[in-house]
Parts: C-alpha cells; sequence; structure tokens
C-alpha cells in the first residue's frame, strides 16, 4: 500500500524545535534533574538560617474525695501553654559550607547538562529536517526522470513500430525508463526513512496520516 509523502508545512523551524524540546523525554529529565539540583541549594543555604519554632502543651486534671455519709467533692481544671524559641546554627567546622558548595556544583553540573541536551536535540532535529528536505528534493527530480525517460521510450518505440527507428534505440529507452522508475523508488524509500527519522527526534510516533512536517 503507498503511504502519501511528507512535506514541509508553513511552521518555521524555530516554532518546530520549541514544540519537540516540550515533547523529548531526554530534554524533560534533563530539566528535571536541574529543578531538583535548584531545589539542593535552596535546601542548603537554609541551614545556614535560624528556625523558629512553637510548641503547645494541654492538660487536664481531676481531683476528688469524699466522707462517708457526705456528697463526694471533686475539682477539674484544664491548662494550656505556648512555647516559642529560636535555634541558632552552630559552628560546624565548614560543613554546612561544603554542603552547600557540594549543592552548587551539582547544580551547575546540571545546567551543562541540560544545555548540552537542548544542543544535540537541536541539531538532531535541525539534521533531519534537511535530510527529509533533500530526500523529497531527490524524490521530485527522480520523478521528473521518470515522466522524460517515459515520453522518450514512447517516441522511440512508435518510431520503431513505423520503421524508423532501431530496436536499439527503443531498448536503449526502455533500459534508461527502468532505471529512472527505480530511481524513483529508492528515492521515495529515503524520503520514508527520512520521515521516520525526523518524527523521532521530534519526540513522536508518526501515523498514515502525521508524517512530521
Amino acid at each position: 500500500m503507498n503511504r502519501s509523502l511528507p512535506n514541509f508545512a508553513s511552521t518555521p523551524v524555530d516554532a518546530t524545535i520549541r514544540q519537540a524540546l516540550a515533547r523529548r523525554p531526554d530534554v524533560a529529565a534533563a530539566y528535571e534533574t536541574m529543578m531538583a539540583a535548584q531545589t539542593g541549594i535552596k535546601a542548603a543555604r537554609a541551614n545556614f538560617m535560624p528556625k523558629i519554632f512553637a510548641a503547645a502543651n494541654v492538660t487536664w486534671g481531676s481531683n476528688s474525695f469524699s466522707l462517708a455519709g457526705l456528697p463526694a467533692l471533686s475539682q477539674q481544671g484544664v491548662g494550656d501553654s505556648v512555647l516559642l524559641g529560636i535555634t541558632v546554627p552552630l559552628f560546624d567546622g565548614g560543613l554546612r559550607d561544603a554542603q552547600l558548595q557540594d549543592a552548587e556544583s551539582k547544580a551547575a553540573v546540571a545546567r551543562s547538562d541540560f544545555q548540552r541536551v537542548q544542543y544535540a536535540a537541536v541539531t538532531e532535529i535541525v539534521t533531519a529536517r534537511n535530510s527529509l528536505r533533500t530526500a523529497l528534493q531527490s524524490y521530485h527530480a527522480a520523478t521528473a526522470l521518470v515522466d522524460a525517460s517515459q515520453i522518450t521510450y514512447n517516441a522511440a518505440l512508435a518510431a520503431y513500430n513505423k520503421g524508423m527507428g532501431t530496436i536499439d534505440a527503443a531498448t536503449t529507452a526502455d533500459t534508461a525508463l527502468l532505471n529512472a522508475r527505480q530511481s524513483q523508488i529508492d528515492a521515495r524509500a529515503a524520503v520514508m526513512v527520512s520521515a521516520i527519522k525526523l518524527a523521532f527526534v521530534l519526540g513522536k510516533l508518526t501515523s498514515n496520516h502525521d508524517l512530521p512536517q
């Protein structure tokens, strides 16, 4: 079954890249790692800050006594208290500084990795897009060659049938037509392969009606 060939829509390259980067799992994973590293910096810096705490306490008590022949006497009470406090980080021999430096180092690596993954993804997308464009151009050129070869063959065959041409000329034209058709088939296959590669680097699957644009 023949599949329709993809073509390039009017979507600008930069818009295509932005959409693709939002879909690609490797870019998303690198971004999440970078954000987690930023959270690590915030946590390390928080260790330098004083911390305020509050504690509440609620008590309940009951006392009772009785004498023979007299009603029992009882006393109940409820008490509560709130305690506010503050803790100040003590000297730790530079441990918190080391933890902050480690967090900042990890964050720098994560940012670098994120930028690297983005750059690699953009390069893959642009390369695959250009490959598909080149493959389409080759297919169109092969199709034009098939049309021209068909005309030449028809003319050579008609001339031979009328006794105005030779069998060699007709055979040569027939061979050229077969070669042109094979080139067209190869070019079409190259287009489909390029379309699949582009779909992969764009982070989406293709279907018969959803080839990369």
